[in-house]
């Protein structure tokens, strides 16, 4: 027993002098009742008729188990791809953890992931049955989160680990902007010298910013 005992009146016993037979559909909501159900292996339902002066015998279903515990938190995540706080120009995350446990409770359904730019609660979809996965089509950030949560084949999910952030790059420094400017005389449009003194500037990288430059000299036109 789980408290105070549920009753149904009003039900209809008889109809135009001819008793009448009744099925009864009874919606019990475990975790709404005045002392909730967190998990309960061998629950038993039990029924009974009152006709106002006498109970008829009870009626006792089958076991059932009623789960409402969340899974376990799933531990060890990582990503094999990206390091946290490290530049990456990888777009696709890899991504394992170490199992979730459910304890006496009706067992893993999978694992709920998402890689977003907050630690915020997994999602329940994508789910997967695994302890890994692959996320995609990521793009320039440096707060990247690896979030994942387990979910029992009740629907119940256990709280989120997160790992991170990961810092993503996967667009080049832009050249729109930059000049390279050589040295010239003094005396005109030319340059007389067996070293070429250079400029340059207006290289630009929103992301993880401009590391270092290559130059080089041709006497031909191109990149």
């Amino acid at each position: 027993t789980n408290g105070q005992p549920l009753s149904v009146t009003g039900v209809l016993t008889a109809a135009s002098g001819l008793a009448a037979t009744n099925r009864l559909h009874l919606r019990w909501d475990t975790r709404l009742s005045p002392m909730p159900i967190v998990l309960a292996t061998n629950a038993l339902v039990r029924a009974r008729a009152w006709n106002g002066t006498f109970w008829s015998t009870s009626v006792t279903s089958p076991p059932c188990l009623v789960d409402n515990e969340p899974p376990s938190l799933p531990a060890g995540l990582a990503s094999a791809s990206h390091a946290p706080l490290i530049w990456s120009t990888g777009s696709t995350c890899l991504l394992a953890w170490t199992p979730a446990d459910d304890g006496l409770g009706i067992g893993i359904a999978g694992y709920g992931y998402a890689i977003t730019n907050a630690v915020v609660p997994a999602p329940a979809l994508p789910l997967t049955a695994g302890t890994n996965a692959a996320v995609g089509d990521l793009f320039d950030g440096a707060n990247w989160w690896a979030l994942v949560r387990a979910l029992d084949r009740y629907g119940n999910a256990g709280a989120t680990t997160a790992a991170g952030p990961f810092w993503i790059d996967v667009t080049p420094p832009s050249a729109a902007a930059a000049t390279v400017t050589v040295a010239r005389s003094a005396f005109g449009n030319y340059t007389v010298a067996v070293a070429l003194s250079n400029t340059w500037a207006g290289f630009a990288d929103a992301a993880s910013g401009i590391d270092g430059y290559y130059f080089s000299f041709t006497n031909r036109g191109g990149a």
